[in-house]
């Protein structure tokens, strides 16, 4: 349970508008946003997490548009000082610093990007491109992925496809975060440590740490995504496509302990404190997502078949994950209110 106090304060400037301004321009934007947050946990569950948090987001933004180019600048930075964390202290990120190029039915950018993919909300397993802050677990902040991108759009169709380089691993809850296991940790398969389908009983005071993160194969390298849309009348159908790094990686608890139960749950009572082994790895995954309107009724899907690359013995073959939505628009006293 947590109580939250939030101010925030947004500024935003129109910058070169007017008779005076070039040829080229039509506009340029200065925007800027401070949110500052102060977080209670009444219930703290060990001595080294946080009860208390002063958070500040601070974030800017530049745009500016021509005929058929245009660039966005945008810097955040998240500071929180009060954080028994380190890794949690000072997040700083270029989520969009691209330039975009349109040639008739083409849209070329190249730079950091955010996208967007998939129809539905909270639950958006398409939406693969980016990875993610998970600092806070419940509300994840998506990396900016330094990308070169071509969208193609003509009547009924349009094509997407995302090539990054070099990407960059996503980011778990810090070594004292409160979102770490305080009692019982389960766990999951992890290639070669033998602990599929354990639990570790954690004792009253211990902490956890980070080993340096390793890699298997090269699952950072040459990222790429696809997406394939077509716009019917009232029917919206996309199929995907992606080669890149896991959204999360192989976590792997390294400790010392008893066992006091070996079935049918093999049991370790610890007593040392916990180290974490992140592995990143590769996977491959294709969907498809679709939306269809019936008047003020949308019904949305999605559903996507992931496979991890061979080098990961313990992962081996297809899972599949899939959601579907409802979404109803009410009239009440002229405000239209979906839900």
């Amino acid at each position: 349970m947590s109580k939250t106090i939030g101010i925030s304060l947004i500024v935003s400037v129109c910058l070169f508008s007017g008779p005076g301004r070039a040829s080229w321009l039509k506009d340029a934007d200065f925007t800027s946003n401070f949110d500052l947050k102060a977080l209670n946990f009444p219930l703290p569950d060990a001595s080294a997490v946080n009860t208390q948090l002063v958070q500040g987001d601070f974030k800017l933004g530049l745009v500016v548009q021509g005929e058929n180019v245009k660039f966005t600048g945008k810097l955040e930075d998240v500071a929180d000082p009060m954080n028994n964390s380190p890794e949690e202290q000072n997040y700083f990120d270029l989520p969009e610093f691209n330039f975009k190029f349109k040639v008739k039915s083409f849209l070329f950018k190249i730079g950091t990007d955010i996208y967007n993919w998939g129809v539905t909300d909270a639950i958006n397993p398409v939406d693969v491109v980016n990875t993610q802050v998970y600092f806070d677990p419940i509300h994840p902040r998506k990396m900016g992925a330094g990308s070169v991108s071509l969208n193609y759009a003509e009547d009924w169709f349009e094509a997407d496809v995302v090539f990054t380089p070099w990407a960059r691993p996503s980011l778990m809850p810090g070594s004292n975060s409160r979102w770490l296991p305080r009692q019982i940790y389960l766990a999951g398969a992890a290639a070669g440590t033998g602990l599929s389908g354990i639990e570790l009983l954690l004792p009253n005071q211990f902490n956890y740490s980070y080993l340096p993160r390793q890699v298997m194969g090269t699952p950072l390298q040459n990222n790429a995504a696809v997406r394939l849309q077509a716009h019917l009348n009232n029917l919206e159908l996309a199929v995907y496509g992606y080669d890149g790094v896991a959204a999360f990686p192989i976590i792997t608890p390294i400790v010392g302990g008893t066992t006091i139960a070996a079935a049918p749950l093999k049991i370790i009572q610890v007593y040392s404190d916990v180290q974490l082994q992140l592995n990143d790895y590769r996977e491959q995954i294709g969907g498809f997502s679709f939306v269809k309107t019936f008047k003020s009724t949308q019904i949305k899907g999605e559903a996507t078949w992931t496979q991890p690359a061979a080098n990961v013995s313990s992962l081996q073959g297809w899972r599949q994950t899939g959601i579907l939505g409802l979404e109803q628009t009410w009239s009440m006293g002229g405000v239209r209110l979906p839900w």
